[in-house]
């Protein structure tokens, strides 16, 4: 009768009541890397693997099942003679051996998960601990229904990465990149998000899609206030590597949100989609380096107080209806963190500095050049005045001493108010 046992995948050992092992198919043989002859059959159990430490647990499941005649398990390490470990589950039972006389035995199962988890660590590596989780784990493995969520999704961008990219080799770009991503996807994992994907110089990072988290958009913006807060230590290491420091602009939405295995039967990815996932990527657009912006729908979903520099409303490209956005700087609660940085006063000139200018669109530079003249400066930000159309979020080429890339932030009867995101001036 154990002729049904043959070409089973998984490992079965059939002991008597002693201990003693009357029977042993193919894949428990592989598992235990053990050759299937006659001499194996009238051996105890701790004849078949190694008497070392590893295999402690292995015996530990057969003694559990002999002191308390229930079935047992547990999930261990197997070492061979060869030194290789597999990664068992083993479970142990009665098995009725002869049905005409009643004849017990004891039935070990063993099922092999080494590749299993093989694959699992390789999937966690290209995506994440709770995306391989969820790939593995779907009961239908091509599955492409997606399910509703209330969620918030983080995007984070590096600025002026593409002048970083051009003063170093490929191999170098790797590293400072790989390093960047190492230290901001601890600071996400810290305040339960999950990163979907690594975009290039970019992240995109859900909060309350894989892992429950009823204040998603509280964990959101905290965990973005401390990626901002982290910049000075990559910065440190960057300059030690010899590399121009930079910025990261921020920015989080909240709202109903598809999340789902998204693509083809031959390549999917687990992804969130919508208008809210592509309103976040809007927000995070009009971010300058050390911004943390957020949408109104976040800011509604926060119970604990917010503090803000600054609102604005702006009509994103592609849409007929104005947004809110907060230009967060630190929130309370539990978490209870505030940027680092200090916002710099820009000095007044007595005497205007003329500039000469080109808007761009997209990576398209204009061959239009217009004149201004700038009032105030800092290391980071300027105030001008100039008679050419400008309007918050545009982004411009200064022409002076080199080029110079910026964000209109602001306008007011002052002036206008320019961030620089690729360089500062001196």
């Amino acid at each position: 009768m154990y002729e049904l046992f043959r070409d089973m995948t998984d490992g079965v050992c059939i002991f008597d009541e002693k201990g003693c092992l009357k029977y042993i198919n193919a894949s428990a043989g592989s598992i235990l890397g053990l050759d299937i002859t006659d001499d194996l059959i009238g051996r105890r159990i701790a004849e078949l693997v190694p008497i070392i430490e590893t295999n402690d647990s292995f015996l530990q499941v057969f003694v559990d099942f002999l002191t308390d005649k229930t079935c047992a398990e547990n999930l261990i390490d197997i070492e061979n003679d060869d030194g290789s470990i597999r990664h068992v589950r083993v479970s142990v039972t009665h098995f009725e051996a002869d049905r005409q006389t009643g004849e017990r035995a004891i039935l070990m199962l063993l099922t092999d998960y080494t590749e299993l988890l093989k694959v699992r660590s390789v999937l966690e590596r290209y995506t994440s601990k709770e995306i391989a989780k969820a790939a593995l784990e779907e009961q239908d493995g091509d599955s492409r229904v997606g399910k509703l969520v209330d969620a918030t999704v983080l995007f984070c961008d590096i600025r002026g990465y593409t002048a970083l990219s051009s003063e170093m080799p490929a191999s170098k770009l790797v590293e400072v990149v790989n390093h960047h991503f190492s230290v901001m996807d601890a600071v996400i994992r810290k305040y339960k998000g999950t990163v979907m994907e690594f975009l290039g110089d970019g992240i995109l990072a859900s909060f309350g899609v894989l892992q429950k988290n009823d204040d998603h958009a509280y964990s959101a913006v905290a965990c973005a206030i401390e990626m901002q807060n982290a910049m000075p230590g990559i910065n440190s290491w960057n300059e030690q590597q010899g590399i121009t420091p930079y910025e990261i602009g921020i920015g989080i939405n909240s709202g109903l949100m598809i999340a789902g295995n998204i693509g083809s039967k031959n390549t999917m990815k687990y992804q969130c989609i919508g208008q809210q996932v592509n309103l976040a990527g809007r927000i995070e657009s009009y971010s300058v380096g050390g911004q943390v912006l957020i949408s109104q729908s976040t800011y509604n979903s926060i119970s604990a107080p917010v503090k803000y520099i600054s609102c604005r409303k702006v009509l994103p490209k592609g849409t007929t209806t104005e947004i809110q956005m907060y230009d967060v700087c630190a929130v309370g609660g539990k978490y209870s963190v505030s940027l680092h940085s200090e916002q710099t006063e820009m000095t007044p000139l007595s005497n205007p500095v003329p500039i000469t200018f080109c808007k761009l669109d997209g990576k398209a530079v204009s061959s239009e050049r217009q004149s201004a003249q700038i009032f105030k400066i800092s290391a980071k930000s300027a105030l001008i005045r100039t008679d050419a159309s400008l309007e918050v979020s545009d982004n411009i080429m200064i022409n002076y001493g080199g080029e110079i890339l910026a964000k209109v932030t602001d306008i007011t009867d002052e002036g206008i108010q320019l961030r620089f995101t690729s360089k500062t001036m001196k």
